[in-house]
């Protein structure tokens, strides 16, 4: 009986109105527009956005999610995300580039942007010395401690220098002119950044790679590549060699498929996460033949994403030869802007042995990337 009864949630505009409902119809919850006075004829009447009361609840902690009704917003409120968007740095040339980007993408989906540096003490910092003599036992060897201190300080110096140069940009107007936090963080980088996204839940990761031509110099002990690895959060990166990338100027993007349901979930984390961009989208998967049974999921899975966000465009794209070789050939052709790569968490041996499709992508193309954790 109660879903049988709207109430009213709240008034608002017209485009404001309209904006929310579609906001609460996608989240399941149906809505009436009614106009405040129905007895006065007026183009700009107030609407009153009127919900199922049984609906309430649900309806009352979307309202509640942001005051904006930003899509991303509401999703990452209610999943209990931080809404922080991390960016580490080294502060070599290519942390201007992260910063670009992550601050692009921060001001497009009401992100707060969170500047990581990750800076390592001496390994044999405050240890005992290594040969006690009946003069030195049990004493310290404070050399090490002593540099401890000096890199901290060096550290903190460089954080505000490159805090000070990302100001100097953003009154240039060359980088988004959005409030930035920083931190400084003692420890291996990869390992400071997974350790920041378990306890802090930040809604992406932002990073610059090195080109496809100086990948293989860190094949295996690439920070970028052990952070996509087991990072359990999306993870956008951008090669050195590349500009900035803004949300606005993408146009075109490939999405590798596996053809199962971790398809469905990785364009679900897209979508979200990129708040839904009215974009084409080039539908590939990693086998060069397709059996006729794979053909028909591809073309199933394709009118799935056709019903399901209709801000974008969807493409078949199956390789006949090689699937690099045609990926360039798709990219030079189309203008393609990003890849998006489903990724399942591995271990150091299966990526050395058996790499997943997120580790190849990684060293294989110098493209900006979107990796989506499924």
């Amino acid at each position: 009986m109660l879903a049988d009864e709207y109430i009213t949630l709240v008034v608002h505009t017209r485009e404001r109105a309209g904006h929310l409902s579609g906001i609460l119809n996608f989240h399941g919850v149906p809505t009436k527009l009614v106009p405040l006075d129905a007895d006065v004829d007026m183009p700009k009447m107030p609407l009153k956005v009127m919900v199922p009361q049984d609906k309430l609840p649900l309806a009352l902690k979307i309202l509640e999610s942001g005051e904006d009704y930003s899509n991303t917003q509401i999703m990452i409120k209610m999943a209990g995300m931080s809404g922080v968007l991390l960016i580490p740095v080294d502060f070599k040339p290519a942390s201007l580039i992260a910063v670009r980007t992550g601050f692009a993408i921060a001001a497009r989906l009401g992100l707060k942007p969170v500047v990581l540096h990750a800076w390592l003490a001496p390994v044999n910092s405050l240890n005992p010395i290594a040969e006690d003599t009946p003069d030195q036992q049990g004493l310290v060897d404070f050399s090490d401690a002593i540099d401890s201190v000096a890199l901290a300080r060096q550290a903190h110096a460089s954080m505000k220098q490159f805090e000070a140069e990302v100001k100097r940009l953003q009154k240039a107007g060359d980088i988004e002119n959005v409030k930035f936090s920083s931190t400084l963080l003692e420890g291996v980088a990869e390992e400071v950044i997974l350790e920041y996204c378990r306890i802090n839940s930040p809604s992406m990761v932002v990073m610059a790679t090195r080109s496809r031509s100086r990948k293989e110099e860190d094949l295996i002990g690439s920070v970028a590549a052990e952070v996509v690895d087991n990072c359990r959060v999306p993870v956008f990166t951008v090669p050195e060699n590349h500009q900035a990338v803004s949300l606005e100027d993408l146009h075109q993007i490939v999405l590798f498929c596996t053809i199962d349901r971790h398809d469905i979930l990785t364009m679900k984390g897209v979508m979200k996460s990129l708040n839904y961009p009215s974009v084409g989208v080039y539908l590939m998967p990693f086998s060069e033949r397709l059996s006729a049974k794979q053909t028909d999921r591809l073309h199933d899975l394709k009118s799935y994403f056709m019903a399901n966000y209709p801000t974008a465009t969807f493409h078949e794209f199956v390789s006949d030869k090689d699937i690099c070789e045609d990926l360039d050939l798709l990219v030079d052709r189309q203008d393609i802007g990003l890849l998006i790569v489903p990724n399942k968490k591995t271990n150091v041996f299966t990526r050395i042995f058996r790499p997943t499709i997120a580790h190849r992508c990684l060293f294989q193309h110098d493209l900006p990337m979107f990796f989506v954790p499924v």
